[in-house]
């Protein structure tokens, strides 16, 4: 499911992602912060992923841009990417930065927006809302901006976007949570091992045994379950 080396899942045909935040580079720059513009290398690293896996349909998990009301700057940035994906069919499950997104991208016919989508027995939510029936087995959520600290043999700290995986109950039945890491590179990463609060972002994610969750690298990597690499 999950793909090696990318912040993405395959379900058949089908290639996942979350949190794109196009126009993030934006916030650099009111704090005087030189970044180059980021849309045109999310655009390229999005169609090398489909091409790899041979896919023709991409699921965005929530937060295509970033901006949550969009200024010229961030439409164009819109256009620009999705223009570079026309030959591909899209679907968009909103997030919370995707208001007004249905009538920023009505002139790409291939692309859908909609509130949840369910693949495969696979509940795909952005995870700023809650849900309160599902018949899905799985959820899939973004919103958080995961990421596992590490220490290397010198010292050296450092943060890897992570997946993690765990258990929640939706009326009262187990489901597997899978929260993704983000796609975008420039957004910031919170720590699961050193959690602030020790809370997670929106109802969803905060409904899992955090504890007990698996966290897996971007390449595979098992790290061991969360109550294993606490605080390190």
């Amino acid at each position: 499911m999950f793909v090696k080396n990318w912040p993405a899942v395959k379900l058949k045909k089908t290639v996942i992602i979350a949190d794109l935040h196009i126009g993030i580079e934006r916030k650099f720059w009111k704090n005087n912060i030189t970044v180059p513009k980021q849309t045109k290398s999310l655009a390229k690293r999005v169609l090398t992923l489909i091409k790899n896996l041979k896919t023709k349909r991409m699921i965005v998990v929530g937060d295509v841009k970033d901006a949550l009301y969009s200024k010229d700057f961030d439409k164009q940035e819109l256009f620009y990417f999705f223009e570079k994906l026309k030959n591909y069919e899209i679907i968009i499950v909103k997030g919370n930065h995707d208001g007004n997104l249905e009538k920023e991208l009505a002139q790409f016919t291939s692309i859908k927006v909609v509130p949840t989508f369910s693949i495969d027995h696979i509940l795909l939510t952005h995870g700023h809302k809650n849900i309160t029936k599902c018949s899905e087995q799985t959820v899939i959520i973004g919103h958080n901006h995961l990421g596992v600290k590490l220490k290397d043999a010198l010292g050296g700290i450092f943060i890897e976007p992570c997946w993690v995986v765990g258990n929640i109950k939706i009326e009262g039945e187990k489901k597997k949570l899978i929260i993704m890491p983000p796609f975008n590179q420039l957004c910031g990463l919170t720590p699961v091992n050193n959690l602030e609060g020790g809370k997670l972002l929106g109802p969803i994610a905060k409904k899992i045994d955090i504890k007990a969750a698996k966290i897996y690298l971007v390449d595979g990597t098992y790290l061991g379950r969360l109550k294993d690499i606490e605080n390190q």
